[in-house]
């Protein structure tokens, strides 16, 4: 089984880090998953504002009230390897891109094929540089439930990133950093 319970990760969240995490990431504003080909009923994905498809080939425009963004990975380079230039570059693209979205355009769903592997990276950084912690970050990725999924992988992205938001937002020029954390905030805030 590829999920963290399957793979002997037992770990709780508890309601303080629950809560934590909440006033960070409103719940329903970023969505991970597998590709759209085929759905019709958008509230089968949580009715987003934003699809960013990071998978080759673009999405087909289906829904006309949804912005759809194409920024592929390709298949080139390895996507946990977060010290290749390419896939620095690619990551820095989704951040940037993401962080100029508007609030109205919440929530976003973020896709390739089976969402673990590119998607996964990319929703790990998103929740990395909004500050939730590494351990509830790695927890949510091995929720993945398509597919054999490795620790290790989300790992090796996290362990790339420098542990304070400060250094490792640095890495992430350009990025809309008041923006972003208003379209992924709590409504609360």
């Amino acid at each position: 089984a590829g999920t963290a319970e399957g793979l002997g990760v037992r770990r709780r969240v508890s309601e303080e880090e629950a809560l934590r995490v909440r006033r960070l990431v409103a719940p329903g504003r970023l969505v991970r998953g597998g590709h759209i080909d085929g759905v019709e009923d958008k509230a089968v994905i949580r009715s987003p504002g934003v699809v960013l498809n990071v998978r080759v080939p673009p999405d087909a425009p289906v829904w006309g009230d949804v912005t759809y963004l194409h920024l592929a990975a390709g298949k080139a380079h390895e996507k946990y390897n977060i010290t290749e230039r390419p896939v620095r570059a690619w990551m820095r693209e989704c951040v940037v891109t993401v962080s100029e979205l508007s609030v109205s355009q919440a929530p976003l769903y973020i896709h390739c094929k089976f969402g673990k592997d590119r998607t996964g990276i990319i929703v790990a950084l998103m929740l990395a540089l909004l500050g939730v912690p590494h351990d509830i970050i790695a927890l949510e990725f091995m929720e993945t439930k398509t597919g054999y999924i490795k620790r290790e992988n989300i790992e090796k992205v996290l362990n790339d990133l420098p542990s304070s938001i400060a250094e490792a937002r640095k890495k992430f020029k350009g990025t809309n950093w008041a923006n972003l954390e208003r379209f992924f905030g709590s409504p609360s805030q």
